[in-house]
């Protein structure tokens, strides 16, 4: 995983151009393995999870600071 932030974020300049390509290729395998192939993650991961709650966590809790002011 990349960290705690997504990996659009985390990977602006690549993950465009590896996400098109994935977007491009077509579906034409398991969603696992092509995740794995244009984009570098695995669903078998168990940081995935995680690292995905703490970033839904953030904007959660940037979205309650915006409704407070």
């Amino acid at each position: 995983m990349a960290g705690l932030k997504p990996l659009f974020h985390c990977d602006s300049n690549d993950f465009p151009r590896r996400y098109e390509a994935l977007l491009r290729n077509g579906y034409d395998a398991h969603p696992d393995a092509l995740l794995q192939t244009f984009v570098g993650v695995s669903l078998a991961d168990p940081a995935l999870i995680a690292s995905a709650t703490t970033v839904l966590e953030s904007w959660l809790r940037e979205l309650e600071g915006l409704y407070k002011s």
